[in-house]
């Protein structure tokens, strides 16, 4: 097995692992703390437009600036409400969350993997190889 095969091997077995950990949250529901401020009564997501995702990247929502996380949030709103719907209880719509979140971090361990390869701290590779 040539090194590029096992470094595919090990994000193919990261991406896994993050599922296998995480994967039981998939189907929890939102959380009732602040999630029902922050996606369910939020402007900017009724309805979802480009114009609303445009001005979470201009003013903050309930004291809180976080244009990326908004933007990332727009498309599992986008997935619920076609799945749910409108008038349904919002603090259901957890899969599409749970579901970008645990992908995010799969994505994030993987990203770790690749910096520790690329900075020769596993496997002692040599420039060489």
């Amino acid at each position: 097995m040539t090194n590029n095969q096992r470094d595919r091997l090990c994000y193919v077995f990261l991406a896994i692992a993050a599922f296998a950990i995480f994967g039981r949250t998939l189907f929890y529901p939102l959380l009732y703390w602040d999630d029902r401020q922050h996606i369910c009564q939020n402007p900017f997501f009724n309805p979802p437009s480009w114009e609303n995702l445009v001005m979470l990247w201009k003013q903050p929502y309930f004291g809180l600036y976080a244009p990326m996380a908004y933007s990332l949030w727009s498309l599992p709103v986008i997935i619920a409400r076609e799945t749910w719907g409108i008038g349904s209880n919002c603090l259901s719509w957890g899969p599409p969350f749970h579901f970008l979140n645990v992908s995010l971090h799969a994505i994030n361990t993987m990203l770790v993997f690749y910096l520790l390869l690329r900075f020769q701290v596993l496997f002692c590779t040599s420039p060489a190889e």
